[in-house]
């Protein structure tokens, strides 16, 4: 839209001043366009982000293997993926700025040459020269009249790990790190830009970007600095920004391009050791918009208002010092250079990942290696297709640990139901037993002392036979237990009396006479009372489970297998054949 100037003037006129907009954005940033991202942009950002970082995980775990050539997740690998999908992403990021930077740079040559078409909603930009509509401003700390100006008065942080806010600006003098923002500021007038094709106003804030006046303050060497910091520290009203309101500062932040319309002015408070800190320990600077500027701006035209102003999600508002040939020409600056760097890591880390790489044959071959001269490491690290690829290769199948226990044993005691099915789809037999747990404890006995019917289940469709008395092959205990519940308090008596040869009469199979028994532990971990007995017996066997306090008033549950033996001096002829703690799956 090309306006006449008389008619311009008279709309400029006609526009009266509006009330601060609340919040705004810290003068520390730099550029108006990154803030304005939608949120689905970042969503949509952040799910191929991890897309691509579970891609390359999946990938590196696979093949760059462990020495053993099993797949790795160690803290590296995460690491690694992390870094590689990081950089690609944001190489492929800066491609994308890149385009969007070269598709600004055509549109802005069309105002340029005063080719650009000015409608409502749509990116429009202009230069010219900045004057106000009213009154200027006066710059806090220089004195000098101005259109905008931001400030910041920086205070030395002794402690910078407790800093909730710190904003690193490459111009600062000095070292970077010890000081941090206390309070900062910033103030827009009524500012209209007047240019050979067209006139526009600000509508909203935009960060004073390189380019404009800037001068840096000592308060501990300059006694009037330091009476105007005092002054602004007393005079003004400022909003504390905190951690815990982070979040909602910065969804302020975004709508101020929008809706912040002049006169403006803000301030805020970041740490409240400024309020008390001696002149020397602060410095302050102060970046303004002088009268009568040579500016350029970019943004969305509004006609009712005949300005720029910036929109959240499309097109930020932004101001510079120069022509639009001067944004012209950086504007390919900063996303050609995020670009380059990344690609460059990028390409360097995908360089390292293909030194470390391994093909699938490489992977074969360490498989076969490792499986030919590791079935224990791989039973031990719980391997499953390593121990099924070591019985195929001719491990024996029924070999037993230093336990005594085969493999089908220690399956169904610890491992997986998968881990069973596999072991007896390779031939694993269910009759072997381990007589140092008892003459007839088997793989089915393991799973059953478990709790793991599923595996029992599996097990007894495999030929093993039941040891368990149960409702298909005895018949319920009398109230009062009968001679089983009898024999196991016998059992617990001898316990208590500490006496082994009673203990071994008692058992179907006697303890082994090196076997070093810890009464201590016995008795406090098995019930001790005459609590609450349920079970099945025949004339044969009897499993029961009793439920009681220990020798410390805690409820317990433990069951016990009973066999009739042939000698009736104790317990009328029952004996414990097996015993396990009944614990909740």
């Amino acid at each position: 839209m090309r306006t006449k100037g008389a008619r311009a003037r008279k709309l400029a006129g006609a526009a009266g001043p509006t009330a601060p907009a609340a919040g705004a954005r810290p003068p520390a940033s730099a550029g108006g366009s990154g803030w304005h991202i939608p949120w689905w942009r970042v969503a949509l950002g952040l799910a191929v982000l991890a897309g691509m970082f579970l891609g390359y995980r999946s990938q590196l775990r696979v093949h760059l293997p462990s020495r053993d050539g099993t797949p790795a997740d160690s803290p590296a690998v995460l690491l690694l993926s992390a870094f590689v999908a990081g950089f690609t992403f944001l190489a492929l990021t800066g491609l994308v700025l890149v385009g969007q930077a070269l598709f600004l740079r055509l549109r802005l040559a069309a105002f340029a040459r005063g080719a650009g078409v000015f409608r409502d909603g749509a990116f429009a930009a202009v230069e010219g020269r900045a004057q106000p509509e009213g009154e200027a401003l006066v710059a806090p700390f220089s004195g000098e009249r101005c259109l905008a100006y931001e400030y910041e008065v920086w205070v030395r942080a002794e402690r910078p790990r407790r800093a909730r806010h710190e904003y690193v600006i490459g111009e600062q003098p000095g070292p970077q790190r010890t000081h941090l923002v206390g309070v900062a500021g910033i103030a827009l007038a009524p500012t209209v830009i007047v240019g050979p094709h067209s006139r526009a106003r600000l509508l909203g804030w935009s960060p004073l970007e390189q380019g404009f006046p800037m001068t840096w303050h000592y308060p501990g060497s300059d006694p009037a600095v330091a009476r105007k910091v005092k002054e602004l520290l007393q005079d003004r009203s400022f909003e504390r920004v905190g951690l815990g309101r982070a979040l909602a500062f910065i969804g302020r932040l975004f709508g101020l391009q929008a809706s912040a319309a002049p006169p403006l002015q803000q301030d805020w408070r970041f740490d409240d050791r400024v309020l008390g800190a001696e002149p020397g320990d602060l410095k302050v600077r102060e970046r303004r918009l002088p009268l009568d500027s040579a500016v350029g701006a970019c943004g969305l035209w509004s006609a009712g208002r005949e300005g720029l102003r910036g929109h959240v999600g499309r097109v930020g508002l932004e101001l510079w010092a120069g022509p639009i040939a001067e944004k012209q020409r950086h504007v390919l600056r900063k996303p050609l250079a995020t670009f380059a760097f990344a690609t460059l890591l990028a390409l360097g880390l995908h360089g390292v990942v293909a030194l470390l790489w391994r093909s699938d044959a490489q992977l074969a071959a360490l498989a076969r290696a490792r499986v030919a001269a590791g079935f224990d490491q791989a039973w031990q690290t719980r391997d499953l297709p390593g121990v099924v690829a070591a019985l195929r290769a001719g491990v024996e199948i029924n070999r037993r640990d230093h336990y005594g226990n085969t493999l089908l044993m220690s399956a169904a005691w610890e491992r997986d139901p998968e881990w069973v099915e596999a072991l007896l789809a390779a031939g694993a037999s269910v009759h072997p037993t381990n007589p140092a747990y008892g003459r007839n404890y088997t793989a089915l006995t393991a799973a059953a002392q478990r709790g793991r019917e599923d595996v029992v289940a599996r097990l007894l469709a495999a030929g093993a036979v039941d040891f368990r008395v149960t409702e298909r092959n005895g018949r319920p205990l009398p109230p009062d237990g009968g001679p089983p519940l009898a024999a196991v308090m016998a059992y617990y008596r001898a316990m208590l009396d500490e006496d082994r040869a009673a203990l071994d009469r008692l058992r179907l199979d006697p303890l082994d006479p090196s076997f070093a028994i810890d009464w201590d532990l016995w008795r406090r971990v098995r019930p001790f009372a005459k609590g609450r007995a349920r079970g099945f017996w025949n004339d044969r066997a009897a499993t029961l489970t009793l439920r009681a306090p220990d020798a410390h008033g805690r409820t317990t549950e433990w069951a016990y297998h009973l066999a009739r033996g042939p000698s009736p001096d104790s317990g009328g002829g029952w004996r414990v054949e097996h015993e396990w703690e009944v614990r909740p799956r």
